[in-house]
């Protein structure tokens, strides 16, 4: 009997193991995208793209993304991506949202932060990303870059 039980302990210690692994290097995110869109209810809309590159040869399947992101000095982003997906081993996954914010300043005050001839505008990217794992775990990010600004008229 008892060595029915370190059996099972062993293999279930070898499922969990194999399910997540301990030295996985945390996916890079990027923005890779903003769009301005029209106001909606006094607020600024906000479509936001991501990338995320996984340096790892196991994917990454990731629950939830919690954001924040500085423009310039013009305002900020929050917002959360639910149910982003997985990010394939070695391989990128981009993901959208649209946020809401009344923090982005006057738009002609905005579009003064473009810089160079792709139009880039300076952003800080902070958050966390929530694995699809029991217990659950996270990886907290941050970045900096340059993103290209698109205004849109339609939402």
């Amino acid at each position: 009997m008892r060595n029915a039980i370190t059996l099972i302990c062993t293999v279930m210690m070898a499922i969990g193991c194999a399910g997540s692994p301990r030295s996985m290097e945390p996916p890079e995110i990027f923005v890779s995208t903003l769009r301005l869109l029209p106001e909606a209810d006094g607020n600024r809309q906000m479509g936001v793209t991501f990338l995320l590159r996984n340096p790892n040869e196991n994917p990454v399947e990731l629950d939830s993304i919690d954001f924040s992101i500085r423009l310039g000095s013009e305002g900020f982003l929050e917002g959360v991506v639910e149910d982003p997906g997985t990010v394939p081993a070695l391989g990128d996954l981009r993901v959208r949202t649209t946020v809401s914010t009344e923090f982005v300043s006057a738009v002609s005050r905005l579009v003064s932060f473009l810089q160079g001839p792709e139009s880039a505008l300076p952003y800080v990217a902070t958050g966390t990303m929530w694995l699809d794992t029991r217990p659950r775990r996270n990886l907290r990010f941050e970045r900096e870059g340059r993103v290209p600004l698109a205004i849109s008229a339609t939402p």
